[in-house]
């Protein structure tokens, strides 16, 4: 993602991106973003829902990671509660029953996030598909960005890449064939 975007997550969710500033034996938040713009949208209304859930409940997620892998979305994290945050007795349950309340919509809202990632274009933010490329890399783009990267592939003279594309926009367009063709049955 590029700087502008970065900074712009950085600074409007700073306790939720907290472990930008450790050191990368502790955390990669230091490469910041590891994906493409086209996930900006995603990754703010995330941070927006977590930091809702952190407000309300004191439960703050620790993010460690934030990267493009297999064509989706990954966001690791970390909600190990504080044990001397957890008195026991009666005020122990709640807040321990709280915590499991706030974890389970944590863990829910970065499933769906990253589930979204898969046919949310990785270059615009655009409705996509996810295709399987060449060596078992995978690419989450909408038809215009896929137009794009096979327009630069052929003018760099990079063949394979070209016909990689060529494939899966063939191979998008059988399965949407067959899925037609069934709803029709």
């Amino acid at each position: 993602m590029n700087d502008t975007l970065t900074k712009i997550l950085f600074d409007k969710y700073p306790v939720l991106y907290r472990n930008r500033l450790l050191p990368e034996t502790k955390s990669r938040m230091c490469d910041e973003f590891q994906c493409d713009n086209g996930w900006f949208d995603l990754l703010n209304q995330l941070s927006a829902d977590l930091s809702s859930v952190g407000h309300k409940t004191g439960v703050w997620p620790i993010v460690f990671q934030v990267k493009e892998k297999f064509g989706m979305l990954c966001f690791y994290y970390d909600l190990s509660p504080d044990k001397g945050d957890l008195p026991t007795g009666v005020l122990g349950f709640l807040k321990r029953w709280i915590w499991k309340r706030a974890a389970a919509r944590i863990y829910e809202r970065v499933a769906q996030a990253e589930s979204e990632s898969t046919y949310t274009c990785e270059t615009c933010g655009e409705k996509g598909a996810s295709l399987d490329t060449r060596y078992y890399y995978k690419l989450t783009l909408c038809r215009s960005c896929m137009q794009d990267r096979r327009d630069r592939y052929v003018q760099a003279g990079r063949e394979a890449q070209r016909k990689d594309l060529d494939r899966m926009e063939k191979e998008e367009a059988e399965n949407a064939d067959s899925v037609r063709r069934h709803c029709d049955a």
